[in-house]
């Protein structure tokens, strides 16, 4: 048998017994609302000396909210799965400007070879 049964590795007197109230003391606080566009209401309990911030993540969405439920923040405009950029943009990405102009006098030089042939 061991000597420790029933208990847990770092229970002591000190940080096992009561709630956290008893050993730390109260703080007085409060319930603060907040409203996303979505009209979700996430309530969140903050020191009573706090400032309520402008924003807070919706809990239900995630999108963000605001103290105030007559005026939501605005819906964020959605993100494009390319994430909004444009071909040229990704191929900018990938070469180096003077790679690009090498690639563009190669197709260059490949249309006049055809025009020629023609």
């Amino acid at each position: 048998m061991s000597a420790l049964r029933g208990s847990r590795v770092g229970a002591s007197a000190e940080y096992g017994t009561g709630s956290p109230s008893r050993r730390y003391g109260q703080v007085a606080s409060r319930l603060v609302s907040f409203w996303c566009w979505s009209g979700h209401t996430t309530t969140v309990r903050m020191a009573a000396d706090a400032d309520i911030p402008a924003r807070w993540p919706c809990g239900s969405c995630g999108a963000d909210a605001g103290p105030d439920q007559a005026r939501p923040p605005e819906r964020p405009e959605p993100v494009p799965p390319n994430g909004g950029r444009t071909p040229l943009e990704y191929l900018q990405m990938r070469r180096t400007p003077e790679e690009g102009e090498q690639v563009l006098a190669e197709a260059l030089e490949r249309l006049r070879a055809r025009r020629e042939a023609d």
